[in-house]
């Protein structure tokens, strides 16, 4: 039997069955981490954000039109906009920022590694954390609107039109959105050692 399709669970969910939204937050709840991770910088805050995302999509579920738009679109338009509200009311009320220079993908076993007797593959991990740490910290330099764009694209994968939709924007200025971020990220790691 296929797997349902995104649309047909929220069709269910909205019928009532919450198991169906369940199966969504199964299947968006890392995507939707990596992003505010690289939005926000902070573990703990993007693992909330990502609940009171799916807090909004049970809250206002019945608003999805499946025929409009394909839900990874609409999930990450209501994950944007709960992003950019909490950037601004953070601004207002400033967190102490947590140093998680980490990306996701690049947490290993540090135990391991340290028990190896060839140095080599530990001093490898170390400098890709440096190099991940200097993108991440050039990425969250960007202006708000670029970086937003910027990671549906690179890291969330989503078509132009999809980011359009996202950002509420032509799809015309979300290319030149990411066409600015990346020439802006070159400009400023242009400098920087990030071979391995």
């Amino acid at each position: 039997m296929p797997k349902e399709t995104d649309e047909e669970l929220m069709i269910r969910f909205q019928n009532g069955d919450n198991s169906a939204l369940e199966e969504l937050f199964a299947r968006y709840q890392k995507p939707l981490y990596n992003f505010f991770i690289r939005m926000i910088g902070r573990k703990e805050t993007a693992e909330d954000l990502v609940q009171e995302t799916f807090i909004k999509v049970y809250r206002f579920g019945k608003s999805f039109r499946g025929s409009e738009a394909k839900f990874s679109t609409w999930l990450y338009s209501v994950a944007s906009n709960h992003c950019r509200d909490f950037l601004r009311y953070s601004s207002r009320r400033p967190e102490s920022p947590i140093a998680d220079i980490v990306e996701p993908e690049q947490q290993n076993n540090f135990t391991d590694m340290m028990n190896a007797t060839d140095e080599s593959p530990l001093e490898e991990h170390l400098i890709r954390l440096q190099i991940g740490s200097t993108i991440k910290d050039a990425i969250d330099k960007l202006p708000e609107k670029e970086r937003n764009a910027l990671i549906l694209r690179e890291y969330q994968e989503l078509e132009y039109k999809e980011i359009a939709k996202v950002l509420s924007c032509p799809i015309g200025s979300v290319k030149i959105l990411i066409f600015r971020a990346r020439k802006r990220l070159r400009e400023m790691l242009k400098d920087a050692d990030l071979s391995v």
